[in-house]
């Protein structure tokens, strides 16, 4: 009987990857996914400021 542990590192499924293979896939793409989603918000956050700042010069000119 094989171990959780030799299962996990070294089977391999139908699609040629092992669960611990799989598992970094998935942490991989989550990752990635998220370092986008920041670096987005970030530029709307930059964004909405310049607005802001712009606005509140045009205020001040008139």
């Amino acid at each position: 009987m094989k171990s959780i542990w030799d299962w996990y590192f070294n089977e391999k499924g139908e699609d040629g990857l092992t669960p611990s293979g799989k598992t970094m896939l998935v942490l991989a793409t989550w990752l990635v996914m998220d370092f986008f989603e920041k670096r987005k918000q970030a530029k709307l956050k930059a964004k909405l400021k310049l607005e802001q700042e712009h606005i509140a010069d045009h205020a001040e000119k008139n």
